[in-house]
């Protein structure tokens, strides 16, 4: 809605949650991902949803958005994310989602030993979710009911941490407590339950988020979208085609 976003950023956070300069070829890398402009069409449930949005956002709560495929759920997010200048990780869910895809996994890489010689040595690489902690991107979980249960439940702490501004998280035995940026959000999507093998989450994961509900478009509403983003549609078929 317009005049609700909150106050909008007039520039992406060049320094990590512990004031150091973000690096410059991780920094290109992190502006990279603002989204580009989103257009929405601002009909009930777009407004709805976008007032539910905006209230996670300013209240810095995890927001989780339940809906149907074709509601908006992420068309919403990216046109937030371009208004707010955030970059936006996606991850996404499924039965094989693990810790490694998110916080970092062991990889080899090479360096110079102090004779100038090439060594190679395991090390830790930062996963995505480590980056949008720490340079104050926005992270979306998308789909996170085809995840499996126990790897859900896992997040649990993670998503309380996060209010508290530090996170503390186990990555290659080794454990790393992350100050969270203060531009850092948090966002979850998913489908109702029984939609194409989803399932509940656990009430306890549940209970951690802002919940906003999508609706889907009324055909009225559907006839709104086709007027606004084809002008030259006729009267008739942007009231039939909705039907």
């Amino acid at each position: 809605p317009k005049g609700q976003e909150g106050r909008v950023a007039t520039q992406a956070p060049m320094i990590d949650s512990y004031g150091r300069p973000i690096p410059a070829g991780k920094l290109e890398e992190f502006l990279a991902l603002i989204p580009p402009e989103e257009k929405l069409v601002e009909v009930g449930p777009t407004i709805e949803a976008l007032r539910g949005v905006l209230a996670g956002i300013i209240s810095k709560s995890p927001v989780f958005m339940l809906g149907e495929t074709g509601t908006g759920k992420n068309a919403i997010l990216r046109h937030l994310a371009r208004r707010y200048l955030a970059p936006l990780y996606r991850f996404n869910f499924g039965r094989d989602t693990d810790d490694s895809q998110l916080y970092g996994h062991f990889e080899i890489e090479t360096y110079k030993d102090a004779q100038g010689q090439t060594r190679r040595r395991v090390a830790i690489k930062d996963g995505r979710m480590i980056e949008a902690l720490l340079y104050g991107g926005w992270a979306l979980w998308d789909e996170v009911n085809l995840a499996s249960e126990s790897f859900m439940i896992a997040q649990n702490d993670i998503v309380q941490q996060i209010r508290s501004g530090y996170v503390t998280i186990k990555i290659g035995g080794k454990t790393r407590t992350i100050k969270v940026h203060e531009n850092f959000r948090l966002f979850a999507t998913g489908n109702p339950e029984g939609y194409a093998d989803r399932h509940v989450l656990e009430r306890s994961f549940g209970d951690r988020w802002l919940k906003v509900a999508m609706r889907e478009f009324e055909p009225h509403e559907q006839t709104a979208i086709l007027k606004e983003v084809e002008p030259g549609i006729s009267e008739e078929t942007a009231v039939r085609l909705p039907q």
